[in-house]
């Protein structure tokens, strides 16, 4: 999975994501009645019943070629309950396929992105679809690069993608607190050029034990499907030592004033030592349920108007300093993993199948 420019001539399937967050669009509409009709009629009824009307994105001429569909294809076979909580692509090729890739509110706000905020009768708050002239999303099914390396892949250009911008965004905290300040040891470590979103992919492929269970793939994923113009593409860490980085899935990086030792020891949290291959060694102090360490709120543009966001944080990962730790220079599988970064924030966001499980 690719944000690219351009792709090969085999990729000629439109699609259109129709997704959950993070304020559930999928399951709102489940609720309000939607759930028993088809995907061909959801779309169909999107473009009738929006206000402003969506038909703009979701054009005429797309629904043709989704009501041309054989009877028996998945566009009319499948009905929208059977989607509750997932993000899903419909496309001309009559098909209807689920991926983790679809995030519409990681790619608001990005270069060439419109963004047209809509409500539906019914809906308890304003939904939102996002749209671009170049695709969002390269969807390879066969679970390789083969999109992008011009092998046989079905590739799906993602034209735009409908989601509901109100409610909770996951967000990871990355300290560089006193005494062990851990982003300054990954600059001084030859990290010092990695964006945020490398950063991670770096610490979860190189942490001893492996941290990949409070940085998920899933969060990953969600990271993944963002802007390339998001600041956590466009983010240096040598450029944001001596700051805590709130990282959340709707590609945004905000410095705030939060320490991970705060929170370490405290009732509903959980707290493990990680070594970084060149880092040294972090902590990483998360929740043990389903509520955060710590939220905060506030509006988030969307097209013409503003939606109600919740930054809720699950983990902080920072370093206690206990003792000191030789700087290293990365190995040839770090290094690789931020030329891969580099990559990403110039081309897009790769998601990472090899650790698939999937914001």
């Amino acid at each position: 999975m690719l944000v690219l420019a351009a792709l090969p001539a085999q990729a000629q399937v439109q699609s259109f994501a129709l997704t959950e967050g993070p304020g559930k669009l999928i399951s709102s509409l489940i609720a309000i009645g939607y759930g028993s009709d088809n995907l061909y009629q959801v779309l169909v009824n999107f473009a009738d019943e929006s206000n402003p009307s969506v038909s703009g994105v979701l054009t005429p001429s797309f629904l043709a070629t989704l009501k041309a569909c054989p009877a028996g294809s998945s566009v009319f076979t499948n009905t929208l309950s059977a989607y509750a909580g997932s993000e899903i692509l419909i496309s001309t090729d009559c098909t209807v396929v689920q991926t983790k890739f679809a995030n519409g509110a990681g790619q608001n706000g990005g270069t060439g992105v419109s963004t047209l905020a809509f409500v539906i009768s019914g809906l308890s708050a304003p939904a939102a679809i996002v749209s671009s002239a170049t695709p969002f999303y390269v969807y390879d099914p066969t679970g390789d690069y083969g999109c992008a390396l011009g092998e046989d892949a079905i590739c799906h250009h993602v034209f735009a993608i409908a989601y509901a911008p109100q409610g909770p965004s996951q967000t990871f905290v990355l300290s560089d607190e006193a005494p062990g300040h851990l982003i300054t040891n990954l600059v001084a470590a030859g990290y010092g050029n990695a964006n945020p979103y490398g950063a991670m992919v770096a610490i979860q492929n190189n942490s001893d034990p492996s941290i990949a269970g409070v940085i998920t793939p899933s969060f990953l994923f969600n990271l993944a499907g963002c802007s390339a113009s998001r600041p956590e593409f466009t983010t240096k860490l040598k450029d944001v030592t001596g700051s805590t980085l709130a990282i959340a899935d709707d590609g945004t990086v905000q410095t705030i004033s939060l320490q991970g030792s705060t929170f370490n020891g405290q009732p509903g949290t959980t707290a493990g030592v990680y070594v970084i291959s060149g880092g040294g060694p972090a902590t990483a102090v998360s929740s043990t349920s389903s509520s955060p360490l710590t939220s905060w709120t506030q509006n988030v543009t969307y097209g013409s108007g503003t939606a109600t966001v919740t930054y809720s944080v699950f983990a902080i990962l920072y370093a206690q300093g206990s003792t000191s730790t030789p700087v290293t220079t990365p190995t040839l599988s770090e290094w690789g993993l931020l030329l891969l970064a580099g990559l990403l924030a110039g081309a897009g966001a790769l998601g990472l199948r090899r650790r698939a499980s999937q914001c």
